[in-house]
């Protein structure tokens, strides 16, 4: 991966999937951790597309209608389901009057702590790109005065499902409106909405990676290894939500074969890829795609030939593999955020795979040392090129596919 352009470096926070619009001349888009949808336009100018809100903006999707399906994985506060309402949308306000002083509020709501506590985690930004409405309300109620509640507070009350508020999942992102289309599914919360897809008769299929944990929590799910992911699939004529796949090893990314006769779903911590067949002979059945990945799966996209890209998350390394050995490790390493943090920044190297539609490997690109890049989530291939989003760098990687021959690993 060596010689590889940073598009809109420094401009970016964690932009952890890409979309490059064909139709409109390569314009690319992404989501980042300040709550943006941001995108580039063929010319090469970046700019703030659509505000989300909130930092856990994963998956991105074009919808048919034009607006853009994004998964949100993110949870703040407490309070309850929304699912099919409207999440307010607001651009966050000058820093100036995003900040919550003591004075004005001297006992923090459910919502300033969540918040609080998300900007102490690496994987979270600070907390003022929360301030909207819904997600921080006691800015509101400040600012409505005391004794009183905002309009726009009042309007989004929410409810609650076991005192968790539920103002996440699989949302659908319009000019100044944010629409929450799952959040729930059978009964129980959509935790961590990972990746999606929307098929040509409108079925969206999409990844919840754990019922266990959310994304401040993503790695005590792999010290577990749990097998609790699901793929979904939301139907927007009903607005139903049903599960397809269950006890999958953390449901991450999601794909469309080139004809739409089954969908593919990474299991990031099974190192392989599941499909569901949606029509022939064997619709309804699931099966391996393809197994023993030289990393994690991530994200996954669909390439202008009918094969498949997958980013491939590099989080093996000799002190980790000692931690998850024994049930005992992991428990001591889970009790301590801290040794945690440690054992993650252990992993590192980028690596990515192009897949054919019957399973077989194509080619591996790599970077094992993490030089040019790491964690690398996603990749997309539009016009020969090679797009890399990755949550823990500020800019999106480009590399031209022609330094890469097929059938061969190549290593920076």
């Amino acid at each position: 991966m060596q010689g590889l352009e940073k598009l809109g470096e420094g401009q970016l926070s964690g932009p952890e999937d890409v979309y490059v619009d064909a139709a409109a001349g390569g314009t690319l888009y992404t989501a980042t951790r300040d709550g943006w949808l941001q995108r580039m336009q063929p010319n090469g100018t970046w700019e703030r597309w659509r505000f989300a809100g909130g930092a856990g903006l994963l998956g991105i999707a074009p919808s048919a209608d034009g607006s853009m399906l994004v998964c949100d994985a993110y949870k703040v506060s407490a309070g309850g389901s929304l699912q099919g309402k409207r999440r307010p949308c607001r651009v966050p306000p000058p820093l100036a009057a995003r900040r919550c002083t003591a004075a004005a509020q001297p006992r923090p709501t459910a919502s300033a702590m969540a918040c609080a506590a998300a900007a102490r985690h690496p994987l979270q930004p600070p907390p003022w790109p929360c301030f909207t409405p819904l997600r921080c309300r006691h800015a509101a109620a400040s600012a409505a005065g005391p004794g009183r509640r905002s309009p726009a507070s009042h309007a989004t009350r929410p409810r609650t499902y076991r005192g968790t508020q539920l103002d996440h999942g699989l949302v659908r992102v319009e000019e100044g409106r944010v629409t929450i289309l799952a959040s729930t599914v059978e009964g129980s919360p959509i935790r961590f909405a990972e990746a999606v897809i929307e098929a040509s008769d409108g079925t969206v299929y999409f990844s919840d990676g754990s019922t266990r944990f959310g994304i401040d929590q993503w790695f005590l799910d792999y010290l577990e290894a749990s097998s609790t992911g699901r793929l979904l699939k939301y139907e927007p004529s009903t607005g139903k939500v049903s599960v397809v796949l269950d006890n999958l090893a953390f449901a991450n990314g999601v794909a469309l074969s080139q004809e739409e006769t089954f969908v593919v779903v990474c299991e990031s911590w099974g190192y392989r890829c599941s499909k569901l067949w949606l029509k022939g002979d064997k619709a309804g059945k699931a099966e391996t795609f393809i197994d023993n990945l030289p990393g994690s799966p991530d994200n996954i996209h669909l390439a202008p030939d009918g094969s498949l890209w997958i980013a491939l998350l590099q989080l093996r390394s000799p002190w980790i593999d000692l931690v998850t050995r024994w049930t005992f490790t992991k428990r001591v390493a889970s009790s301590f955020p801290t040794l945690l943090d440690m054992l993650k920044e252990t992993g590192k190297g980028a690596m990515v795979a192009q897949v054919s539609e019957n399973g077989k490997i194509v080619r591996v690109l790599s970077d094992s040392e993490g030089k040019e890049t790491s964690f690398i989530t996603s990749v997309t291939e539009y016009d020969g090129n090679l797009y890399f989003g990755s949550m823990t760098s500020n800019f999106i990687g480009k590399m031209s596919l022609a330094k890469v021959p097929c059938v061969q690993e190549a290593v920076s």
